[in-house]
Order: structure tokens, then C-alpha cells, then sequence
């Protein structure tokens, strides 16, 4: 069975929440401090910002 760049590009988009949470997790400990909500906010819609432009442009991933 092949993978397909369209199975892990759905994967990516179906990861955001779950990246996102990530993100933030890490960047409390780095910080030393929790995130407030605003900034949570922030995060996930610059995750998911940065996820929906790079698998929108499926056909450039097809050539990495």
C-alpha cells in the first residue's frame, strides 16, 4: 500500500488542535508560566494558519 500526500496532508489537518496543544505546552515550559487564553488563541490560530498554507499547496509537497 502507497501513502499518499493527500493521507498525510488529512493527518496534518486533523493533527491541529492536538499540535497546537503542543505548541502551547511547550512554550509554557519554557516560559515558566501558563499561556492566558488570549495568548492560547493566538497560538492555535498561528498553527493553524501555518498547517492550512503548507497543505493547501499539496502539488510543492509532492516535489519535497
Amino acid at each position: 500500500m502507497k501513502i499518499l500526500m493527500s493521507d498525510i496532508t488529512g493527518a496534518m489537518r486533523s493533527s491541529i488542535e492536538g499540535y497546537a496543544f503542543s505548541v502551547v505546552d511547550s512554550m509554557e515550559f519554557s516560559l515558566g508560566r501558563y499561556l492566558t487564553t488570549e495568548e492560547q488563541d493566538k497560538v492555535f490560530h498561528i498553527v493553524d494558519d501555518a498547517i492550512t498554507r503548507i497543505t493547501n499547496n499539496e502539488r510543492q509537497l509532492d516535489e519535497i
